[in-house]
């Protein structure tokens, strides 16, 4: 990751910036995990009483978007994709 920010050349402020998102990724994929096994077990993501989400849900939801928003501070940007078209026959 720290490659295709073009590492060289990037402030302390940066790097830790970097550093943080990296640690917030563990963070959100170790959620993720759990919450995955939570399901595998058969436990929902809902409150027992199904009108709400568990609060972990709602705590993973948050993490996730604040990785995002990390992304975009180190400068994440929307590429297109080349796909091939196929050949008119």
């Amino acid at each position: 990751m720290l490659a295709d920010l073009d590492g060289q050349g990037l402030s302390a402020m940066e790097r830790e910036a970097f550093d943080l998102l990296r640690l917030r990724k563990l963070i959100v994929d170790s959620v993720a995990s759990y919450l995955v096994e939570q399901i595998e077990k058969g436990d929902g993501l809902a409150t027992p009483s199904g009108r709400a989400l568990r609060p972990i849900v709602r705590g993973w939801s948050s993490l996730a978007d604040a990785y995002i928003r990390d992304l975009q501070v180190l400068g994440l940007k929307r590429r297109t994709l080349d796909v091939p078209t196929p050949a008119s026959t």
